[in-house]
């Protein structure tokens, strides 16, 4: 649930028309530019900025809505209220110039409360949003355990946004009944995805039907934090030389261990592999650290 206050600062709203500058402004424009980029962070500030002029606006607005936040209705208790992805979507189309300032997008489902889900109604919506981010670098979604079989469309919104010719790292989380691993990876196929953060992702099968066979994806950063019969499966279909996953060009390789057996998995993973152009493997044992106190 999100409040008023909150869904403010997730959707930056658009400042009134600006007046036209002077022709000769007080401040050069490189100032002014550089002012703004200091306050990358601060959205009350920038929203200020954005108010002063239109010297001032649009550096402001491309720092505003850099970051989106996706996050489901405003007032939860108000069943008609629309969702952030609807209220997006309005704003976008009456502002056109919007979409391209956006370079991280986050969706995150509701919690386990039937009436706060609405990823699921939403997909369409989302299919109307994702091709106008022609600039975006990173995607994050939160299902919060809401099954794949739940989504209608995911399927197609995955591969929608595999097109986006800017996209560099996708992050699922908490996503259960994925049919197969394979499934999941060939959605990206022929991207230019190069780093994939998988946690808490669940699959119903290692193999699920015919799995077409197309281009491979490049990915070179690969972060996993599974459960260990999860991290077992994808072990299992990455030493598959038909995995639609292409490891060759994997330079790092992070993994969260949570339990002692799954290092056991994790050496056989790196037994399984031959990777050339492996840089780094980074894995965290904080769990295991907190067992032994």
């Amino acid at each position: 649930m999100i409040t008023t206050c909150d869904h403010d600062w997730v959707i930056p709203k658009i400042p009134p028309s600006i007046p036209a500058a002077s022709p000769q402004p007080i401040i050069p424009q490189e100032l002014i530019d550089i002012i703004i980029d200091y306050l990358y962070n601060d959205t009350h500030s920038l929203r200020a900025c954005a108010l002063v002029s239109s010297s001032w606006s649009g550096r402001s607005q491309q720092h505003l809505f850099s970051r989106i936040t996706l996050a489901g209705r405003p007032w939860p208790d108000k069943p008609k209220s629309r969702s952030a992805a609807e209220l997006f979507l309005r704003l976008i189309e009456s502002a056109p110039h919007i979409p391209s300032f956006v370079r991280h997008l986050e969706i995150i489902e509701g919690d386990i409360f039937e009436y706060d889900r609405w990823l699921g109604r939403s997909i369409p919506v989302l299919d109307r949003i994702l091709p106008a981010l022609t600039n975006l670098r990173t995607l994050h979604i939160n299902f919060s355990g809401v099954l794949w079989s739940d989504v209608p469309g995911i399927h197609t919104f995955f591969l929608s946004a595999s097109k986006l010719p800017d996209l560099h790292k996708v992050t699922i989380t908490s996503f259960p009944g994925v049919p197969s691993w394979d499934t999941l990876f060939t959605l990206f196929e022929g991207s230019n995805v190069a780093e994939i953060c998988l946690v808490n992702v669940t699959t119903c099968t290692l193999i699920h039907g015919s799995v077409p066979r197309s281009v491979r994806i490049p990915v070179e950063t690969l972060s996993l934090s599974l459960e260990s019969n999860e991290l077992w499966r994808l072990s299992s279909s990455l030493a598959n030389p038909l995995c639609v996953l292409q490891l060759s060009g994997l330079r790092k390789l992070r993994i969260n261990i949570l339990y002692s057996r799954e290092m056991k998995i994790v050496s056989k993973l790196l037994e399984r592999l031959y990777i050339p152009s492996f840089q780094a493997i980074e894995i965290q044992l904080e769990a295991l650290r907190k067992q032994s106190l």
